[in-house]
């Protein structure tokens, strides 16, 4: 994919930026800060963006962590459950051949 340039505007600060990712995923990125720096703007009393920045940015890192631990947490307990499942096919595999043996014993 082509590099391109976006502007961003946010926090009464303009940047350019390059990326290879599309223009409306940057966008939708964007948006979703506009949308945090809002929330923590009208929970606070805030108004220095910088602050504003830095408190909206805590918040998002949270969610990804959170998100993280979630995703984390999920695949342990799919591991786990595949491991019970794997132990409990081998214990009816031993036993199966436990009995065979002893019906044998039992031909002699």
């Amino acid at each position: 994919m082509a590099v391109e340039k976006i502007r961003i505007d946010i926090l009464d600060t303009s940047l350019t930026i390059e990326t290879d990712e599309q223009a409306e995923y940057i966008e939708s990125i964007v948006s979703y800060i506009k949308k945090k720096v809002a929330m923590i703007r009208n929970a606070t009393l805030v108004t220095d963006p910088l602050k504003l920045a830095i408190l909206s940015n805590i918040y998002i890192v949270d969610e990804l962590f959170t998100a993280q631990k979630q995703v984390q947490e999920a695949s342990q307990s799919a591991d786990m459950e595949y491991i019970a499942d794997a132990a409990e096919r081998i214990l009816l595999t031993i036993d199966s051949a436990l009995n065979e043996t002893e019906n044998l014993d039992d031909v002699e």
